[in-house]
């Protein structure tokens, strides 16, 4: 029977990835003018679509770039606050070893998917041969984590009860 405590640990560490590939994401936006001005003027086309030709001939589309930029390191911010809280709650319940290799597979694969959406990143046979070598020595480290450290978890336990 599955160990809730342990499933739990799994979906904290799951978000710690996501969450450490969204800071990479909000990272790319904040520091590359050119990713962060298409989304200024899809944005001040949305808000003022009949002064849009204005507005681009001022100075206000630098205005938009730079909130945009300045959001963009909050949520960067943000994004590592909550990678490091998640990861922290999935180290305390399902032990270090487990909590990072679940991390890091999640962030792999979140960071490849946040990519390819956002990015238009190209993902390649070499890239997934590569991903599956590592997805599989991950998998290889938590299977001996959980067969080297299992009755030492046990004891613990024990001993905390006690």
């Amino acid at each position: 029977k599955a160990d809730p405590m342990a499933n739990q640990g799994i979906i904290y560490a799951i978000i710690a990835g996501a969450c450490a590939a969204l800071a990479s994401v909000f990272g790319k936006l904040a520091v590359n003018t050119q990713i962060i001005y298409e989304p200024a003027f899809h944005i001040l086309g949305f808000l003022a679509p009949d002064i849009i030709g204005k507005i681009l001939a001022s100075d206000s589309i630098i205005l938009v770039q730079q909130s945009l930029r300045i959001i963009c390191i909050g949520a960067l911010i943000l994004s590592n606050i909550l990678m490091i809280n998640m990861f922290a709650k999935a180290m305390d319940v399902s032990g270090s070893v487990n909590a990072t290799v679940v991390n890091t597979a999640a962030n792999f694969f979140f960071t490849a998917v946040f990519g390819k959406i956002f990015f238009e990143e190209p993902l390649s046979w070499s890239w997934a041969l590569g991903a599956t070598i590592i997805m599989t020595g991950l998998a290889c480290m938590h299977k001996g984590a959980s067969l080297s450290s299992g009755p030492v978890l046990s004891k613990k336990k024990k001993q905390k009860k006690k």
